[in-house]
């Protein structure tokens, strides 16, 4: 052992002593050094003593080591002072790689910086927000495209998978392709260290529902109960049943794994079985006008009731409860934090007019406004640069259905300004007002004020929908219904005109139909519709 490693434990056990015992406080180590001194030992530098309930007694340490203990040591046996840049020498070496996921899953992604994360609905809500992000130097978006991003999966659906499986939460996996398998390249590191918990957490899906595929594979692997097996394969062979029980209620191989501990499935299967984790798209709800170089999206974040569990909602754990994997990785980003994304262009019909001569009715509800929000935005900054009046452009609407005004009612504010700016006219239906007025959705408001649409459309107005695929069939419905009923007022007043041309004898859905195909081909009726 050097001297200079025998000095440092030595010194290490005369500082750490409480004074709680004041009539031993510091009695051993400063005998040791009397001691010492009295039989002939020479001492070095003075004894080094600290207070733990005073003070940081290792910080006390590295300082009488920095002050004392190293001086005194170097004046005595020799040696160079230690320079600043000794000092701060790294003593690991280490490589940074950031694309390995998204090259291993095949995704063309870039790194985006988060700027902002804002929560735009009050508690009692379900909880949607605002994410804003730098894009990279060479990445562009136009109004109506879609951020592309690479998720994690929730960390309570991750801890159920490892508990499943009984593996200790530090395991660590090296995954190789087994003999004679020559399947397309896999979506999981192949012969790489890796950590159970980062490998099920971000290259595959674990909230997909089960296939077919699936339930024979976790009925094989249920031998030993007949019961459990059997219920598998009815599953599976029924059509009717897998779309009720699996598709319809979200029942993932995982849930069927909870649900039935007789399934022995070795882990490498059910990894296999597992489809890679995919980007998930976003409307961008800004506009390169304000600034090329950052965009944002709107979203809702998915936390409800576990239709695979047992129990009632009220008695569900947070592990039980279904979490959107995108949208709970993106509410829990704080500024500063980086993620994988890339910009995907919208169809070519469902982006805002060029100029300002083309009116517009938009239609959405809850996160469905984010695309409009973006055109709206963009109507704003040409207006005012341009330095125009409301009577100079055409008009444009936009309906947003929510629930209650002041808790989900998103960007209400912004709208607002907007709206006195003359960029657009906002028109709010309330599903759950809470000032006794009568209950609106986005079709009815637009059903009451079907003679103003009828105008506009006339005047060439665009029509887009965003939304939930019920927002998007009611907006159609109200669409039909006003071309309908206008139809039918043509057909009477030339038919009281003795004017015949052969459209009355066209039925009533073969003409809808025709009116939505000519509307679409004029890429005036441009639908943006989710799940």
């Amino acid at each position: 052992m050097s001297i200079l490693r025998l000095f440092t434990l030595l010194s290490k056990p005369l500082i750490g002593i409480l004074d709680d015992w004041q009539t031993t406080f510091h009695r051993i180590p400063k005998a040791v050094d009397d001691l010492v001194g009295k039989n002939g030992g020479k001492r070095i530098c003075d004894i080094g003593l600290a207070d733990a309930a005073e003070s940081d007694m290792f910080t006390d340490f590295d300082n009488w080591g920095e002050t004392k203990f190293w001086p005194a040591i170097t004046s005595a046996f020799g040696g160079s002072k230690p320079t600043e840049a000794s000092r701060s020498k790294h003593a690991f070496q280490v490589e940074i790689s950031t694309g390995v996921r998204a090259s291993t899953l095949g995704l063309q992604l870039q790194e985006g910086l988060v700027l902002e994360n804002q929560l735009l609905t009050s508690p009692d809500m379900p909880e949607k927000r605002l994410i804003k992000f730098k894009l990279p130097s060479d990445m562009t978006y136009q109004c109506g495209d879609y951020l592309a991003v690479l998720p994690v999966n929730p960390s309570p659906v991750v801890r159920r998978a490892i508990r499943r499986f009984n593996l200790p939460w530090d395991a660590v996996l090296r995954i190789q392709r087994a003999p004679g398998v020559s399947n397309p390249p896999p979506s999981v590191p192949l012969d790489t260290p890796i950590s159970a918990f980062e490998l099920l957490s971000t290259y595959v899906e674990l909230s997909q529902p089960a296939s077919k595929r699936d339930l024979n594979i976790l009925a094989e692997a249920a031998a030993t109960d007949p019961d459990t097996q059997a219920e598998l394969r009815f599953l599976a062979s029924s059509p009717t049943r897998f779309h009720d029980e699996i598709v319809a209620k979200r029942i993932s191989p995982l849930d069927l794994l909870m649900r039935y501990p007789a399934i022995d499935l070795p882990f490498g299967d059910y990894l296999a079985m597992l489809p890679p984790m995919r980007v998930r798209q976003y409307s961008i709800s800004s506009s390169p006008l304000v600034d090329p170089s950052t965009c944002s999206i709107t979203i809702s974040v998915l936390n409800s009731p576990s239709l695979a569990s047992p129990r009632p909602a009220s008695e569900q754990s947070e592990e039980e409860r279904f979490m959107g994997v995108a949208s709970t990785y993106l509410s829990q980003l704080t500024p500063g934090e980086r993620v994988h994304i890339t910009v995907r262009p919208s169809s070519t019909g469902f982006k805002p007019p060029v100029d300002l001569k083309t009116p517009m009715i938009m239609a959405c509800a809850g996160s469905g406004l984010a695309p409009f929000r973006g055109f709206i935005m963009d109507r704003a900054e040409k207006i005012r640069a341009r330095g125009e009046n409301p009577e100079q452009h055409a008009k444009a609407v936009l309906y947003v259905g929510c629930r209650t005004k002041g808790k989900d009612d998103i960007h209400a504010s912004e709208l607002a300004e907007w709206e006195r700016l003359g960029a657009v006219e906002i028109r709010w239906a309330y599903s759950r007002p809470d000032d006794g007025s009568t209950p609106q959705h986005v079709q009815d408001r637009m059903f009451e004020d079907r003679e103003e649409l009828v105008q506009l459309f006339e005047n060439g107005a665009r029509i887009y929908v965003c939304g939930s695929t019920g927002v998007g069939n009611s907006v159609r419905d109200v669409c039909k219904k006003i071309y309908l009923e206008k139809r039918r007022e043509k057909l009477r007043e030339r038919k009281e005109r003795g004017e015949c041309n052969g459209e009355e004898e066209e039925d009533e859905e073969t003409a809808v139909q025709k009116f939505f195909e000519k509307l679409r081909a004029k890429e005036r009726f441009a639908t943006d519709v989710f799940t």
